[in-house]
């Protein structure tokens, strides 16, 4: 808790800090680990948490079918389809 008080410093008026972490009462959150687990895609959470961010906060981010180009573009062949997955189940989660 104390970690993401010091990160609330970080953050403008009116800004959205999105945390990798189990349900915590009082805040809108993402188990992206469980995401990954649930996909056999590991390494996929920070793209499930990226899902979530960019549905949670659309106006901060671009535009959903950007985000799922850009993704493809970056990433390993074997990887393309569950970093898409990991990210619609994320977005879906907010």
């Amino acid at each position: 808790a104390t970690r993401l008080a010091d990160a609330r410093s970080f953050l403008r008026d009116g800004g959205a800090c999105f945390v990798n972490a189990p349900a915590a009462e009082g805040a809108r959150n993402l188990d992206a680990t469980a995401i990954a687990r649930e996909l056999n895609a590991t390494r996929a959470a920070n793209i499930a948490l990226l899902g979530f961010a960019s549905a949670a906060a659309p106006a901060a981010f671009p535009a959903r079918a950007s985000l799922l180009a850009a993704l493809e573009n970056i990433s390993p062949p074997k990887a393309v389809e569950a970093n898409r997955r990991a990210f619609m189940k994320g977005a879906e989660k907010a």
